[in-house]
């Protein structure tokens, strides 16, 4: 029984020393952003003595060894094995962040490393990858040998900067590299545009025009409006056109259902052969070209408010503005004319979450032009109707900036506030679209001056008689506000085409366009040069006299 008690203890002592003849490896690592130490495998290792060198369980160095775990360990095998949180914090600190109380060191132009016990100038050299011969290069009073606590250096700073700059010669540099958002093009006598429009021209053999006469109903909305927009630019470039001059406008029949009819067509003749596409009119179908074609073409893009798809893209252009820049110019134009001493302005908030970002966003307009101009007056915030009635004084005057577009509520806080405006006169400022809901008396906002902010020239009837009379003689009626839009679209753009060539979609922020004879402005806008322009042009009108009237 001695014997065999003997046998295993003398077992036990060979594994401890095989245990305690390992030792940590010097050599370290960062591999995709993690530490390990590099652990060369000698001869009788094993899986639970490495795990035990170096304080981690095996399951983890199966983890970053995959290999390891399949096969087994082999003499000579490289294995990584990760250092723990606190040691990587503390390896870090004493090679970036060498301390300086008892030595200067020029950390600008050489990196340290600050030896611990045990450590040589040989494993030193092993960790960065370095020579013994650069390291006396770059240490000379360490030939004698280095101690704990030294700072050695193990390598150089490249591309230091100079402490003095030229700032002049940087912006130059900055300067000459602009350009390159904005490409060059050869003016030419003839354009090609691919008018891309849901027209829905497939469901016209489906259509009994008797029965639309019969029931009274009135042509498909969307195909109609199409067919105003698409003739409103056919007459744009028929003006424009001259011996030098000359715009081709093909059309192509595309709803947001039709993805794969789109994905078709941008291996097309038309498509790779056109200088610029008006359209597509979806979100959907505009991200879907954007990740598969690879050529550069201006796009112009009409009736989408969103802004997202401009991101990298600055051969686009968006026409209609969003709802953000309706807040924005008539949180102008209440600063500008409404703001007065005798007139306090407040913006009612709705209850509406929809609603709430747009009352924010108009106080945040409003308070930013209160803080431009060095004012201490602001725009008073209420949260309700009765909220509102305990703030307001008989027979003072009130502006009142209520945001919604709930059809609901819009009715109900309305209606109560012409009731108040009776005792005290408020002028009214919202959304245009509050005066298209059937349900609210077009009285009250009579009464209350209602004022809104919009893209289009409401007073559109008497714009381009010449146009409008050949209109009528082809279609035999009055033509949509879409056909005005396709009009004004086209001329503005096609004047561009006509004087700058292609280049000048890359500049409209250079050619600005607001006049009370228009249809609807052109004020462009981008945050940067690698984004598309998005259109910031807004009337401003006031319902006066049972008429809506711009102010603006």
């Amino acid at each position: 029984m001695k014997r065999i008690i003997y046998f295993i203890f003398l077992i036990f002592i060979g594994y401890s020393r095989i245990l305690l003849s390992q030792e940590k490896s010097n050599q370290i690592e960062t591999i995709n952003g993690k530490t390990y130490y590099i652990h060369f495998v000698k001869k009788g290792e094993s899986l639970y003595g490495i795990s035990k060198t170096y304080s981690v369980d095996i399951e983890t160095i199966f983890n970053e060894n995959p290999s390891v775990k399949n096969n087994g360990l082999k003499a000579g095998q490289k294995i990584l094995i990760p250092l723990k949180k606190t040691e990587t914090e503390k390896r870090e600190s004493v090679t970036n962040t060498p301390s300086t109380s008892n030595i200067s060191l020029d950390t600008l132009h050489f990196k340290y490393h600050k030896v611990v016990k045990g450590q040589t100038i040989y494993s030193i050299c092993k960790m960065y990858a370095i020579t013994q011969d650069y390291f006396f290069e770059l240490n000379p009073d360490k030939k004698l040998g280095i101690k704990e606590n030294d700072f050695v250096i193990v390598g150089k700073k490249e591309n230091t900067i100079t402490p003095h700059l030229n700032i002049q010669e940087i912006k130059s540099a900055i300067s000459e590299k602009t350009p390159s958002f904005k490409p060059q093009y050869l003016k030419k006598t003839k354009y090609n545009v691919l008018l891309i429009l849901p027209f829905n021209a497939s469901k016209v053999d489906e259509w009994l025009i008797e029965d639309f006469v019969k029931n009274q109903q009135a042509f498909p909305s969307m195909s109609s409006m199409m067919i105003d927009f698409f003739q409103g630019i056919i007459y744009a470039a028929d003006s424009l056109k001259s011996d030098s001059f000359q715009v081709h406008i093909t059309p192509l029949d595309i709803t947001e259902q039709d993805s794969l009819k789109f994905v078709q067509c941008l291996s097309t003749q038309e498509y790779k052969q056109a200088d610029i596409v008006v359209g597509p009119v979806y979100s959907s179908l505009i991200k879907t070209e954007q990740s598969l074609n690879k050529e550069t073409k201006p796009h112009i893009i009409p009736f989408i408010s969103l802004n997202k798809f401009l991101f990298n893209h600055p051969e686009y252009s968006k026409t209609t503005p969003s709802v953000y820049v309706d807040l924005q110019a008539l949180a102008q134009f209440v600063f500008d004319s409404l703001r007065t001493s005798t007139s306090k302005v407040f913006l009612l908030y709705s209850n509406s979450n929809g609603d709430k970002d747009y009352s924010k966003e108009f106080k945040q307009y409003y308070d930013q032009l209160i803080l431009k101009h060095n004012l201490k007056d602001t725009i008073h915030t209420i949260r309700s109707i009765t909220d509102l009635k305990r703030n307001i004084k008989e027979k003072e005057r009130y502006t009142v900036v209520f945001l919604t577009n709930n059809q609901v509520l819009a009715t109900d806080y309305i209606t109560q506030l012409s009731i108040i405006n009776k005792t005290s006169p408020i002028r009214l400022c919202g959304f245009f679209k509050n005066i298209q809901f059937d349900n609210l008396d077009l009285e009250y906002f009579n009464q209350m001056n209602f004022t809104f902010a919009y893209y289009q020239n409401l007073n559109y009837k008497s714009l381009f008689p010449t146009f409008l009379l050949k209109y009528k003689d082809t279609y035999k009626t009055d033509p949509s506000t879409f056909f005005y839009e396709g009009l004004q679209i086209g001329l503005y753009y096609f004047n561009i085409l006509k004087t700058q060539g292609l280049s000048g979609f890359y500049e409209l922020d250079k050619y600005p366009l607001k006049d009370i004879d228009i249809f609807m402005p052109f004020q462009f806008y981008r945050p940067d040069e690698s984004t598309g322009f998005q259109n910031h042009g807004e009337y401003i009108f006031t319902i006066y006299d049972r008429k809506i009237q711009r102010v603006r």
